[in-house]
């Protein structure tokens, strides 16, 4: 399985959505694609996607290129703290104090389980949105009923 996260880049942030079949899943927000940024977003291109756990974390998404030394990883972002370096947030509105970012990730998360439980491998490609005329929902169509 294949899924799509479009993103907007910014100043202060990197906005996104990650669809599935040219349906939304829910919103991203990620550090700038600055080039002088001290954490900057994932470049784009494809990556596995693959569930992750440690004892102090607990269950995350971990993002890998095959034949390039990048890891990433899917983590929520919680109120009061800043980006993470190579982190997509996924997110139910786009505030910088992660509101709801925990929400948006457990919903991602039983999506994601379930998938890998039938077996699939899922991968993830990350394009800018300038080059894509994919439906935006990006004011206040509701993303995460899919």
């Amino acid at each position: 399985m294949k899924l799509l996260l479009l993103r907007r880049y910014g100043k202060k942030e990197t906005r996104g959505i990650l669809y599935r079949d040219n349906r939304p899943l829910c919103r991203t927000l990620e550090p700038p694609a600055a080039k002088l940024a001290q954490l900057p977003c994932l470049p784009e291109g494809e990556y596995l996607l693959q569930l992750a756990y440690r004892d102090s974390k607990g269950w995350y998404l971990m993002l890998h290129c095959p034949g390039r030394a990048i890891k990433g990883r899917i983590f929520p972002l919680f109120q009061g703290q800043h980006f993470r370096n190579l982190c997509i947030s996924p997110v139910t509105a786009y505030r910088e104090n992660g509101r709801f970012s925990k929400l948006a990730f457990l919903q991602l998360m039983d999506k994601i389980e379930a998938w890998t439980a039938e077996g699939e491998e899922i991968s993830i490609e990350i394009r800018s949105l300038q080059t894509q005329t994919i439906p935006k929902p990006w004011s206040s169509q509701k993303v995460l009923s899919a």
